[in-house]
């Protein structure tokens, strides 16, 4: 899995990357989706006024990347 760390909205930009991961008053929910449902997940966040956004994807990798 691949991750971008920098696309992921925070209160506190000086959070490290294992911060960001487990950082639970940062309200940030992450659902892994098949690459076909993104344009509908991202219907349904816009209706619901939920921030959204792509932060990587599922590579070949047995872990994941920042």
């Amino acid at each position: 899995m691949a991750v971008d760390l920098d696309k992921i909205v925070l209160g506190d930009k000086s959070l490290s990357a294992r911060e960001i991961w487990g950082a639970e008053y940062q309200e940030n929910v992450c659902v892994l989706i098949r690459k076909e449902s993104v344009e509908l997940l991202q219907k349904i966040c816009e209706r619901e006024r939920i921030y959204f956004m792509v932060i990587g994807k599922v590579t070949s990798a047995s872990h994941s990347t920042t």
